[in-house]
């Protein structure tokens, strides 16, 4: 488990490069548009970069989030919460988040 974790997410680098290029674009739109080059196109253009930017922010924040690390110790701890619970007992059954109170009876 703590191997898998470890290994390299390629989507995070790959939408941090198109993040960078969106943003280079815009950059250079911005520049033509202070250099007076402003027309409809460009000003359509410009929306549809902030709008890509915008999606790429939200992919990058949510692969981010996606993987956070848990320690050995950590899954450890959840798993030993079944060790003594009565698999007979629905409530023992239930993999929860582990927010969620349970009523699991342990077995004698």
């Amino acid at each position: 488990m703590v191997a898998l974790q470890k290994r390299e997410n390629v989507v995070i680098p790959f939408l941090q490069k198109q993040l960078s290029d969106v943003e280079k674009r815009i950059g250079n739109l911005l520049d033509a548009i202070e250099e007076g080059l402003m027309n409809a196109s460009a000003k359509q253009r410009l929306d549809e970069l902030e709008e890509k930017k915008a999606d790429i922010e939200i992919s990058l924040a949510k692969e981010k989030i996606e993987k956070i690390p848990l320690t050995k110790g950590q899954v450890v701890f959840w798993i030993s919460r079944f060790r003594s619970g009565d698999i007979d007992d629905p409530a023992c059954r239930l993999i929860s988040s582990g927010n969620e109170s349970t009523n699991c009876r342990r077995s004698s």
